[in-house]
């Protein structure tokens, strides 16, 4: 009987399994690619965390800007009319003036504005909030009130006699949002009228304002026809209040703690007032709000925005220095931050166009 033998056949180096030394060598290769890998991915995080803290800054006070420069742009303003500087001295003194604008409004602007003084600002968290609901301001920080036209404004639809209490206005007026009350001002780019009015059975084919003796101390003394425009006077505010555990630069509306957020993590705001001094209408001198003897001679206004990170970020290594202008001074200095958030400071002057040359 034949014998069959199994025997195995010469094995293969490349079959061979690894040694212990290889195996140690490949988990160190592995472990220190693996080290590299996650320091790539912490960094690039990081890098990341800090662009997208510092874009939104930027975007915040960017829009916070946007949003404050048209207001002062518009701060005094009478639809196409330049108001002449004497007339403007006797507004801002209570001098009703009728030679170019007539104010029959009574009072003829809200938050304690007067005409010819439609800027106004304050010092050192001393802004008093508009509404008989106040809001907590932020001590150190700088508030801002302005008075201008509405952003709507429609044509007379037919001639307006100076004893006609009714001002006619086209339905698509309807869409301007304009209320019972509200401070109203009527100009053809020669003369204004500035008045209150109600509302009278707003309907799809027209809006009639009704001139309300009771708002009012006298009837127009102007006629207009249907190339005069009718737009809204508005007053509104800004100032630095809280807002969900953070800083933020607020609108003040009149409604307190509702009043609506215009950017997130606005730290601080401070602001110089140009003033004409010499009567040639350009800012001469720019000064803090404590230091402006009669508002109707402000010319320009200068936004100082202080912009941080998010409250709970820590993203560089030591507290940042910073150039900042502190509460009343005029001129910036160097500040250290209390934590390790990212800081930003933005700056813009702006011209009121309504008392430019």
């Amino acid at each position: 009987m034949n014998k069959t033998f199994l025997t195995s056949a010469p094995t293969s180096k490349w079959a061979r399994g690894v040694t212990l030394v290889e195996l140690m060598i490949a988990l160190t290769l592995g472990t220190v690619l693996l080290i590299g890998v996650v320091q790539v991915f912490t960094s690039n995080q990081h890098t990341f965390r800090i662009n997208d803290n510092v874009g939104r800054l930027q975007e915040n006070a960017r829009t916070a800007l946007d949003y404050i420069g048209r207001d002062v742009r518009g701060a005094g303003g009478t639809s196409c009319l330049r108001i002449p500087e004497n007339e403007l001295a006797d507004l801002a003194a209570g001098v009703r003036r009728t030679a170019t604008v007539n104010v029959v409004a009574n009072p003829p602007l809200l938050g304690g504005l007067a005409l010819g003084e439609e800027i106004r600002g304050f010092d050192g968290g001393n802004y008093p909030v508009m509404g008989a609901v106040g809001d907590a301001v932020v001590g150190g920080t700088d508030g801002l009130r302005i008075g201008r036209p509405g952003d709507c404004g429609a044509s007379l639809t037919g001639n307006l006699a100076p004893t006609n209490a009714n001002i006619m206005l086209p339905a698509s007026a309807n869409a301007c949002g304009f209320e019972d009350g509200q401070v109203f001002i009527i100009s053809d780019c020669t003369s204004a009228v500035i008045f209150r009015g109600n509302l009278n059975n707003p309907n799809a084919n027209q809006l009639t304002i009704n001139h309300a003796m009771n708002l009012n101390t006298a009837n127009r003394e102007i006629a207009y026809d249907d190339s005069a425009t009718v737009s809204s006077l508005v007053t509104r505010g800004f100032y630095i209040s809280i807002r969900n555990g953070r800083r933020a630069l607020v609108i003040d509306t009149g409604n307190g703690p509702n009043n609506p957020v215009l950017a997130e993590n606005v730290e601080n705001m401070q602001i110089l007032y140009g003033v004409d001094q010499t009567g040639d209408l350009s800012a001469d001198a720019f000064v803090n709000a404590g230091a402006v003897a009669n508002w109707s001679r402000v010319v320009a206004a200068q936004i100082n925005l202080l912009m941080a990170s998010d409250p709970a970020s820590n993203l560089i290594p030591a507290p940042q220095t910073y150039a900042w202008l502190a509460d009343a001074a005029l001129a910036p200095a160097n500040v250290v931050a209390g934590d390790r958030r990212i800081y930003r400071t933005f700056s813009q002057t702006i011209t009121l166009r309504n008392r430019a040359p």
